[in-house]
């Protein structure tokens, strides 16, 4: 038996540069993990490119992706059978996620989670924060984001290379950005000037920050003493100044911050008094790595304690992360931080630094490797006289954690069997399509009865068959007092309709059952019909008398290997279980390579993020 080609995945993303966190995490990893399970991925920019390659497909992933086109894109799929997921790394419905007042991120979420079979989160909180958008019984996956190695950032590297060439990877130049805009603004001349009266006031704004700052800045350091000035922060009087030893390290790594929520480097005030009690007995050093270093001048260096100030960069935070004593992590309260992922307590003890951190949902499965909450007695556990002990026991507490929760492997399997799962999920707008799918049979001559009335009497009485009689012009009046003795509600096609490409009673079908009308006229109505039905990607069989006369033969005209697959029977029950117990039942088409593309937009939802955990 030739061997069935690998499952095949679209990502979608507009977004796809390994350089930002949200894809590295939530698609680059999956899918690298998924090529180790023997199973195809492939990227696409916007939901638009994808809807031609939809019968090559097994599952579309939405990669924290919801535009006009994804509701499109997801609802052909789910008609044609293909899975449909959507990945959520952060709460991007809350009311202060956008940068103008815009519910479209509610509502889409709302329209494609209709259709989704799953939506992918990396903490249980943000599954509980979507549910009140979606209708109930919609299925929440929560997949948590991998461990994070220089290896694992190199592989996703090399995976960009592979799908997208490296100069459809350059930065987006002026000229690209400006013919870009005049063509919005061609298409939506008031969303455009909205645009771009908001891109200067920011400008504005920003330059008066900054002018601000720098007044402030001046004039507070008139008034500092060099002496008191200890790595970039002060020292509060009666801490521990011995010289020659090593102060403790205390690190704290991400994004600054954003307008939308309270998470970022100001959430280090809330252990601030912690930091300062702790430093008056044990000397420390708080190191922070992040891309705004004015929130830091004007708070942070603030703290009582020495403080010192490290530009973003992933080898930074390697590179700090081996010489740390402990990672503090404190999160906000508001709705946006509380359903934030653990990645970057994952990426910690990952690398031998234990953990003081928020009680989030996210990090429960941490619970035992690391400090919560209590910042005073979380630091003084791993800084204090006991402290190498500690940190040992609770990295060594973490690694099988890690390895069962978080690694390459267990992100592998999750997404593995969430994509080998069968969709339960019904279409909306239709009954719950049974076990065996929603199965045609199309009655459209009068001579054809004969062979077709009693296929249908043998799947009317199936409870898991979703019957439908399509029934042409020609063959309803003929038809229609063996539909009342059936109890059976013919769909009258017009031809007018279908010729004209209205394919919608075919959208949803799994099989369709003709009598080899095609044949008789290959132009004809039926025919017609029939081809529809095939580029869809339904199931398609010819039927007529066996070679002999007698029993019947199913001939498929939607082949897989270029061979036309037979089927035959003595009898209507008989052809119904060779049809059910065909293993080609499942989608096994041929799949031609797909047209994989990387690059960003520039429109992304979040333009806060950062390239690494954040």
């Amino acid at each position: 038996m030739a061997d069935l080609p690998r499952p095949r995945v679209a990502w979608i993303s507009p977004q796809l540069n390994y350089l930002l966190a949200s894809t590295r995490y939530r698609c680059y990893y999956p899918v690298l993990a998924l090529r180790e399970l023997e199973i195809e991925s492939v990227f696409y920019k916007s939901s638009k490119e994808a809807i031609p390659h939809l019968k090559e497909l097994d599952a579309i992933v939405f990669v924290k992706h919801l535009d006009r086109e994804s509701l499109k894109l997801a609802g052909l799929a789910k008609d044609q059978g293909v899975k449909v997921l959507i990945d959520l790394c952060d709460n991007i419905v809350v009311a202060n996620y956008p940068m103008a007042p815009d519910f479209h991120p509610a509502l889409r979420l709302a329209g494609i989670g209709a259709f989704a079979d799953a939506i992918v989160v990396p903490s249980p909180a943000l599954a509980e924060a979507l549910k009140p958008l979606l209708r109930s019984g919609v299925c929440f996956v929560v997949i948590p984001d991998q461990v994070e190695t220089r290896e694992s950032i190199a592989a996703a590297g090399r995976l960009q290379e592979q799908v997208a060439p490296s100069a459809e990877r350059r930065p987006v130049t002026i000229v690209q950005r400006a013919a870009r805009f005049i063509f919005h603004m061609a298409r939506h001349p008031e969303d455009a000037m909205a645009i771009l009266k908001r891109k200067i006031s920011l400008v504005y704004r920003l330059i008066g920050m900054r002018l601000v700052t720098l007044s402030g800045a001046s004039a507070s350091q008139e008034g500092l003493n060099s002496s008191n000035v200890a790595g970039g922060g002060l020292v509060p009087a009666g801490v521990n100044t011995v010289p020659h030893v090593r102060p403790k390290s205390v690190l704290w790594f991400g994004n600054y911050g954003a307008p939308h929520s309270d998470f970022g480097m100001l959430a280090l005030m809330l252990a601030a008094p912690a930091l300062e009690a702790v430093c008056r007995d044990i000397p420390l050093e708080l190191t922070v790595i992040s891309n705004n270093k004015v929130p830091f001048d004007n708070a942070i260096a603030q703290i009582g304690v020495p403080t010192r100030y490290v530009d973003w960069s992933t080898d930074a935070v390697f590179e700090a992360l081996k010489d740390a004593d402990v990672c503090l992590l404190p999160f906000g309260i508001d709705a946006f931080s509380a359903t934030k992922s653990a990645n970057r307590a994952v990426l910690a003890l990952e690398h031998g630094v234990p953990v003081v951190t928020t009680r989030l949902p996210s990090m429960e499965p941490l619970k035992g490797a690391v400090a919560f909450d209590d910042w005073e007695a979380g630091l003084r556990r791993f800084l204090g006289p006991l402290g190498a002990t500690e940190r040992t026991a609770a990295t060594a507490a973490a690694r099988p954690i890690l390895a069962e929760t978080y690694s390459s492997k267990a992100i592998g399997k999750a997404w593995a069997t969430l994509i080998g799962n069968a969709t339960t999920r019904p279409r909306p707008g239709y009954v719950e399509t049974p076990f065996a799918g929603e199965i045609a049979v199309l009655l459209e001559a009068p001579e054809s009865f004969e062979l077709l009335l009693p296929l249908i009497d043998e799947l009317r009485h199936r409870r898991d068959v979703l019957l439908r009689v399509l029934v042409t012009p020609h063959a309803l009046a003929a038809s229609t007092r063996a539909m009342i003795e059936r109890r059976i509600v013919p769909y009258a096609l017009e031809a007018k309709n279908i010729l004209a490409g209205d394919d919608r009673i075919l959208r949803s079908l799994d099989c369709l059952l003709t009598a080899g009308g095609y044949r008789r006229d290959p132009e004809g109505f039926a025919a017609f019909v029939t081809r529809i039905a095939e580029a869809r990607g339904v199931r398609t069989f010819a039927l007529e008398p066996g070679v002999d006369g007698s029993g019947v033969t199913a001939r498929s005209l939607s082949s897989t290997n270029g061979s036309a697959m037979v089927l035959s029977a003595q009898t209507a029950s008989g052809l119904i279980e060779e049809l059910f117990d065909d293993p080609a039942q499942t989608r096994t088409s041929t799949r031609p390579p797909a047209n994989p593309v990387c690059g960003s937009d520039g429109n992304v939802l979040d333009g806060q993020e950062m390239p690494l955990a954040n």
